[in-house]
């Protein structure tokens, strides 16, 4: 499935960081859009709100990609069979 950016992540800092947690867990969490994002803080404890995948942010540390493109929040990758809002079918045609 290809992704759509994400608009905003929920922040969910743990000891140990997992690579998905269930949604309803993140209800209450702080949500930081890509503008807010600051890598040192953030980086490895934020998660899309509506799949509950770990996410990061690209790019990391500027706040656009060489090609002129805002940066933007993505799912990390292996998890494409979980549902989510934010990823659309690839099985489109054309």
């Amino acid at each position: 499935m290809s992704q759509i950016s994400i608009p905003h992540v929920a922040y969910f800092p743990l000891e140990i960081q997992l690579p998905k947690i269930d949604p309803p867990v993140l209800s209450d969490a702080l949500r930081i859009p890509p503008e807010l994002y600051v890598d040192a803080e953030h980086h490895g404890a934020v998660y899309c709100p509506d799949c509950g995948v770990m996410c990061s942010r690209m790019p990391r540390l500027l706040a656009k990609r060489k090609d002129d493109v805002d940066a933007f929040f993505f799912h990390m990758p292996g998890y494409d069979d979980v549902p989510c809002p934010h990823r659309k079918s690839a099985a489109g045609g054309g």
